[in-house]
């Protein structure tokens, strides 16, 4: 039950990072070390979510995959689930990636806003 709720305010978490990171992108624009952090949350935050899922079905990640989970982010993300899950993996992560998706293009909406009525 706990990683369950852990799961799901992890996957929140990664929303609002993904609003942020969509605010960021239209206000200031040029890509900065801002951006690379960003993105170095959300990957740790996106193997966590791997990691609580294998624990909620009773498997294990080796440290050294965690490695190279964080290294080759996305793709061993979309790996993971596809071959823990198959298709409904497949599902999965088209649903976050709209989500995600969403989550940014609203962000990069409310920049444009803010920065069109700023005067």
């Amino acid at each position: 039950m706990h990683d369950r709720l852990t799961n799901r305010l992890m996957i929140i978490a990664l929303c609002l990072l993904f609003i942020i990171l969509g605010i960021r992108e239209m206000i200031i624009g040029d890509i900065g070390l801002a951006d690379l952090f960003l993105v170095w949350f959300i990957d740790i935050l996106m193997i966590y979510v791997c990691i609580c899922d294998a624990r909620q079905n009773d498997r294990v990640i080796l440290q050294s995959f965690r490695w190279i989970m964080f290294f080759t982010w996305p793709l061993s993300i979309i790996i993971y689930y596809v071959w823990y899950y198959r298709f409904k993996g497949v599902l999965r992560i088209l649903l976050w990636g709209a989500i995600f998706w969403v989550c940014w293009f609203l962000g990069g909406l409310f920049g444009y806003l803010l920065f069109l009525y700023q005067d």
